[in-house]
């Protein structure tokens, strides 16, 4: 999602954490990669915005990045929760009727040393990256004509989101380096 972020769509974010005093509820917010939503860069100085975020965050808690059998072991789960599980949901029957179920996915020599192969390549992938990988990895599989996943596939995916993953970091490197 991209979003223009001008001076009335501030004011209007300000007034959303500013509104209501009477709910007497809390806010859990989660932003990935928090350090360039809300650090200072650069001596550039925060949006008025940021800084109401910031001011309303009572505690931060750092989730480093996985290691590589942290990897692993994430890989394996959403290989199961996104591949291995697809196409055998069970709904009720009055949903069968309105929904499609979606097609059983195969696997195919897709080994333990490819999985940990693939962890290794995943140096510096957040949780949330892997679990976009292996999404990556079924919509190819679903693409595909015999809906089949091999190492062969797994291996092409892992290659794309790692080159991808690279570009990105290669291209935030270069706008810290501009705006220094």
């Amino acid at each position: 999602m991209l979003l223009h972020w001008d001076h009335r769509l501030s004011q209007r974010f300000t007034s959303y954490l500013t509104g209501p005093r009477s709910l007497g509820g809390g806010l859990l917010l989660f932003i990935d990669e928090a350090d360039a939503f809300l650090c200072e860069r650069n001596k550039t100085y925060m949006s008025e915005a940021q800084r109401t975020v910031a001011d309303r965050i009572d505690e931060v808690l750092e989730f480093p990045l996985p290691q590589t059998e942290e990897r692993f072991k994430l890989l394996k789960l959403y290989l199961d929760k996104y591949i291995a599980q697809s196409g055998s949901r069970k709904s009720g029957w009055l949903q069968n009727l309105f929904k499609r179920q979606p097609q059983k996915i195969e696997i195919k020599g897709l080994t333990d040393d490819i999985i940990k192969e693939a962890a290794e390549r995943t140096e510096g992938f957040s949780g949330r990256e892997i679990a976009k990988l292996m999404a990556s990895v079924q919509a190819a599989v679903y693409g595909s004509q015999d809906c089949v996943l091999d190492s062969t596939l797994f291996r092409e995916v892992v290659d794309y989101k790692v080159a991808e993953h690279q570009q990105r970091r290669k291209l935030a490197s270069k706008s810290d380096e501009k705006s220094a």
